[in-house]
C-alpha cells in the first residue's frame, strides 16, 4: 500500500479539507443565488400565510385528497421508511403459515383466500 500524498500535493489541507486556490473546492455555483431566492420567500411568507396554508393542507385531507394527507404525515410524524420487499414478502408468508397451522389447515391450501394458483 502507498504512503498518502502530502497536503501541499492533493490541494487539501491538513485535515482533508481543500485547500485555498483549489479548482475543485470552488463551492456551489448557485449558492448565492439561492441565498437570495431564500431570502425573497422569508420576506414574503408570513407566519399567518403559513398557518392558512397548514389548514388547507390538513382540510384537503380530511377532504379525502390522498396527496394531501401523504404530505400532511410526511411533514408531521416524517416519511415511511420503505422496507425491504423480500423481507416483507417472508414475513407475511411465515405469519400465514403460523396462522394456517394454528387453524389446522393442511399447508397446501391456498392462501390469501385465492384459488391455489398463486
Amino acid at each position: 500500500m502507498s504512503e498518502p500524498s502530502p497536503a501541499e500535493h492533493s490541494g487539501r489541507d491538513a485535515k482533508g479539507r481543500f485547500g485555498v486556490g483549489n479548482r475543485l473546492g470552488v463551492g456551489n455555483p448557485h449558492a448565492k443565488k439561492i441565498g437570495q431566492i431564500r431570502a425573497a420567500l422569508m420576506n414574503a411568507v408570513k407566519a399567518g400565510d403559513i398557518r392558512i396554508a397548514v389548514k388547507a393542507l390538513v382540510e384537503s385531507a380530511k377532504g379525502g385528497d390522498r396527496f394531501a394527507l401523504a404530505e400532511l404525515l410526511d411533514r408531521t410524524i416524517g416519511r415511511a421508511i420503505p422496507m425491504d420487499i423480500e423481507d416483507r414478502l417472508t414475513r407475511l408468508e411465515a405469519m400465514i403459515a403460523e396462522r394456517n397451522s394454528a387453524d389446522g389447515a393442511s399447508p397446501n391450501a391456498p392462501r390469501f383466500g385465492g384459488n391455489g394458483d398463486d
